[in-house]
């Protein structure tokens, strides 16, 4: 049974990654963090998980945490900037993410709406932000799955064609806790970002770092389809497409495939 203790990791960081919570093995980080109210009073707090039983990505999508050498872990975060950054943590991550990737050496990272980071085309992490109200106080959790070791045999057939490990990119030898305090790190820096220069510059700084741009897509929502091209970001942060009718529509929620 996991003994709940939790132990400064951090503290000269602002907004996450100043308590951690380190566990063997839990059904989801997130819904560990959720479902407890104790965790979720604690601003700041990493729950780190070495496997994961019933990780979650969006859409209440499976995904894959067996291995323990990957990165696993949910952030907690008190909403109460000026501005709520809810709408903008994603984003945030993924900035955040790309930044440590390229840090430690990894090539050819990029940033897919909505959560996904990219290695050469295939996905290498992915992000996944709720949220819960209590008492007039907002937490944010963000969780992340890294994939760092492990072949493309350790997943699922369905997805071999799709998702990538750094191991698999040449990116050996990872220590795991020092990539989570890196990424952590930029996490911070990002969100401080926000606060004082606004979500407009999220918005350039996730549009310089996405090879989306310009790429011919179709855009599932709901039971339809939208093809067209990416133009960039909304002023809210949503995705632009340029339909081929010429439209340009603003995609609040869909999942994107390169064609």
């Amino acid at each position: 049974m996991n003994q709940i203790k939790i132990i400064p990791f951090n503290k000269a960081r602002v907004h996450v990654g100043r308590w951690l919570l380190h566990l063997n093995k839990v059904e989801s980080t997130n819904s560990l963090a959720l479902n407890d109210p104790e965790l979720l009073k604690k601003d700041g707090l990493v729950i780190l998980a070495d496997i994961q039983t019933k990780g979650r990505g969006r859409k209440a999508r499976n995904w894959i945490s067996h291995i323990p050498g990957n990165l696993y872990f949910s952030c907690t975060i008190h909403d109460n900037t000026a501005s709520p950054i809810i709408s903008t943590i994603p984003l945030i991550a993924g900035i955040s993410l790309h930044h440590a990737l390229t840090e430690i050496g990894v090539p050819c990272v990029s940033i897919k709406w909505p959560n996904d980071i990219l290695i050469k085309g295939r996905k290498v992490a992915g992000i996944l932000v709720e949220a819960k109200s209590e008492k007039r106080l907002t937490t944010i959790v963000v969780g992340i799955g890294l994939n760092i070791r492990g072949t493309l045999e350790d997943y699922p057939n369905d997805l071999q064609e799709k998702i990538t490990t750094l191991e698999r990119e040449g990116i050996n030898n990872v220590d795991k806790m020092y990539l989570l305090s890196l990424i952590l790190d930029h996490l911070d820096r990002q969100i401080s970002d926000y606060i004082v220069k606004g979500s407009s510059y999220i918005y350039s700084k996730w549009e310089s770092l996405s090879s989306s741009i310009g790429k011919k897509v179709i855009v599932t929502c709901n039971d339809s389809a939208i093809s067209g091209d990416i133009v960039g970001l909304s002023r809210k942060g949503f995705l632009l497409i340029k339909a081929d009718n010429g439209n340009v529509i603003e995609i609040v929620d869909g999942d994107v495939k390169f064609v």
